[in-house]
């Protein structure tokens, strides 16, 4: 799994080095039609959690649903046995979408 991930990422940066040599706008700039504007890393990451946890969904923001997503399972593995049975339920409904571990 490590080593077909490795490969894939060596493989997307080539690619991605020959297709934008040098014109490619950097990570943190915007442009519009007054010039670049600035965006810190920070507030990039800030803005991937969302204020509740129903907005992403209604938004369908893609980022934030993943975040929440992780947030949730985590959350229901660290309650251990306490949350067996909403485990049993969530397992149950992936299995009847045909979903599998």
């Amino acid at each position: 799994m490590m080593c077909t991930t490795v490969i894939a990422t060596i493989f997307s940066i080539t690619i991605g080095l020959f297709m934008f040599h040098g014109g490619v706008p950097q990570m943190g700039t915007i442009s519009g039609s007054g010039g670049g504007v600035s965006v810190s890393l920070l507030d990039m990451i800030i803005k991937v959690v969302p204020e509740n946890l129903i907005t992403p969904i209604v938004n369908r923001d893609m980022l934030q649903v993943i975040f929440v997503s992780v947030l949730f399972g985590v959350t229901i593995n660290m309650l251990g046995e306490t949350a067996q049975l909403l485990k049993d339920f969530t397992e149950t409904r992936l299995t009847r979408l045909g979903i599998s571990r």
